[in-house]
C-alpha cells in the first residue's frame, strides 16, 4: 500500500511539473511579435534627407550610425566570412541549431552562468530586431519558436540582408556599410577578404575586439576566421596566404 501510495504521489507530482511547464511555455509565447513585419523590413528613421523632387537621397538615424545597405551590393567574401565566424550550417539549418545549443547548455552549466548562447544567425536577427538582449530562458523559447516561423517566411539571403544592416559592430555603429566606414574609411563593396575577416572576427564582441583598442587580439579573430574559411575552401591557398600578409590600415 505505501509503494501504492508513493507511485501514486510521484505521477501527480510529475503530472503537476508537466502542466506547470506547459503553462510557463504557453505564457512565454502568448505575445509574439509578427514575424510578417520582417518581409518589409526597415529600421526606424529619425530623418529623411529628400532632393527637390522627393526623392530620398539618405537616412539619419537617431544616435547610431547606420546605413542600410540592400544585400545585392554586399560582397560574397563578406557573407562568407561572417558565416564562417558566427554560423557555419546556416544555409542549411532551419533556424536552429540544435547541437550547438546542446553544446552551449553544457558549458553554460559548467560555467554555472550564460557564457555561451549557440545561436544561429536567425536567432541573432530575431533578437536584435523582434525582441530584447535579455539572457533569459524565456528570450530562448521565443527565440526558438520565432526562428522556425522566420525560416518559412524569409529566403536565407533576405534573413541575411537584416541580420547585416542591423548586427552592432561597435558602440552605435550599426549594420556592415557603416563599419566599413568607419574602420575602413571606405565602402562594403570595396572590402578585401582580410578586411571582412576583421569585421567577423569581432562579432561575438565587437567593443572587446575593436581594432583601435586591442589591435592584437583582433587580428587573432581574423586570422582564425581566414583558417577557417581555407579549410572550408571558400579560398584558394594563395589567397590565404596574400590575406594574411595583407597590412590593417585603420
Amino acid at each position: 500500500m505505501n509503494m501504492k501510495k508513493t507511485l501514486l504521489a510521484g505521477l501527480a507530482a510529475l503530472a503537476a511539473l508537466i502542466l506547470l511547464t506547459a503553462g510557463w511555455i504557453a505564457l512565454a509565447l502568448s505575445d509574439l511579435p509578427d514575424v510578417s513585419l520582417l518581409k518589409r523590413y526597415r529600421p526606424a528613421v529619425a530623418s529623411e534627407v529628400l532632393d527637390r523632387n522627393g526623392v530620398v537621397l539618405t537616412h539619419y538615424y537617431d544616435r547610431t550610425f547606420r546605413i542600410w545597405s540592400p544585400i545585392i551590393s554586399i560582397p560574397d567574401i563578406v557573407v562568407q566570412a561572417v558565416v564562417t565566424a558566427e554560423d557555419d550550417t546556416f544555409f542549411g539549418h532551419q533556424g536552429v541549431n540544435y547541437k550547438a545549443v546542446w553544446d552551449a547548455l553544457r558549458h553554460d552549466v559548467q560555467r554555472q552562468r550564460f557564457a555561451r548562447g549557440g545561436s544561429t544567425i536567425t536567432q541573432q536577427m530575431i533578437k536584435n530586431v523582434l525582441l530584447s538582449k535579455e539572457k533569459t530562458i524565456r528570450r530562448k523559447v521565443r527565440e526558438f519558436v520565432l526562428a522556425r516561423q522566420v525560416e518559412d517566411l524569409l529566403t536565407k539571403r533576405q534573413i541575411m540582408e537584416i541580420y547585416l544592416n542591423e548586427v552592432e559592430w561597435g558602440d552605435r555603429i550599426h549594420g556592415v556599410e557603416a563599419a566599413c566606414r568607419f574602420y575602413f574609411d571606405k565602402h562594403a563593396q570595396e572590402m578585401t577578404v582580410a578586411e571582412a575577416a576583421l569585421l567577423a572576427g569581432m562579432l561575438p564582441n565587437p567593443k572587446y575586439y575593436n581594432p583601435y583598442k586591442r589591435l592584437d587580439k583582433a587580428r587573432q579573430r581574423q586570422e582564425r576566421v581566414l583558417f577557417n574559411m581555407f579549410q572550408a575552401k571558400l579560398m584558394a591557398e594563395e589567397a590565404y596566404q596574400a590575406a594574411l600578409r595583407e597590412p590593417l590600415m585603420l
